[in-house]
């Protein structure tokens, strides 16, 4: 993805040659650029015109794109006005212009850049986004949760999950319905690296 910030469908078909080693090798390295992508792409074109000329993208993958369309959103909206009431209005104008089968993914993709933003610049309080609207928390909150469990799952410290001084911080505030949100959004991002093709992917152990 560093090489090709920009041209998405380059970097896609930078890793079609695994498509014939393995199939969850393939799938696994789409689902790393989709995730990677909208933390290093510029920001030149307006979610308007993502949404409006999607890319081809395959139906296994197509929740990881709509999640990648929905951070790139976030911080295109954000980095404009850094309001959270601003960015507010502007996912409830956005929404209707999207097929309602990808809406959720798209939800998920602006709560993912909430949380980086927390992490990042401290200005976001998990609680902030029971501010939005009733219909979006549960989409936002899961995928508050799956940026959490990216973080958590790629630390570098010895702690993790409830253990982590930082699972208080990233959901101080949250009542127990959201928090309920949060979980699952953590839990669909561990599963991305459970099942058994996945499983399969890694070396063997040595034989004592």
């Amino acid at each position: 993805m560093d090489r090709h910030r920009n041209e998405l469908p380059k970097a896609v078909a930078a890793v079609e040659f695994l498509r014939r080693r393995s199939a969850a090798a393939h799938h696994l390295a789409l689902i790393g650029i989709y995730r990677y992508w909208p933390t290093v792409a510029a920001l030149e074109s307006s979610p308007e015109a993502l949404a409006k000329t999607p890319a081809a993208v395959a139906p296994e993958v197509s929740s990881h794109y709509w999640r990648a369309i929905g951070h790139l959103a976030g911080r295109y909206w954000y980095d404009t006005d850094q309001s959270l009431s601003v960015l507010n209005a502007r996912v409830d104008s956005f929404m209707p212009r999207l097929e309602p089968s990808v809406q959720k993914y798209f939800l998920q993709g602006v709560g993912e850049f909430l949380f980086v933003q927390l992490i990042y610049t401290h200005g976001v309080a998990p609680a902030e986004l029971e501010r939005f609207p009733q219909a979006y928390q549960e989409a936002l909150l899961k995928g508050w949760g799956m940026a959490l469990g990216e973080s958590d799952h790629f630390s570098d410290f010895p702690w993790h999950g409830h253990e982590s001084p930082y699972w208080s911080a990233w959901t101080k505030g949250l009542s127990v319905k959201s928090l309920s949100y949060v979980q699952q959004g953590k839990a669909h991002f561990d599963a991305l690296f459970e099942g058994p093709a996945l499983q399969a992917l890694k070396p063997p152990r040595q034989a004592p």
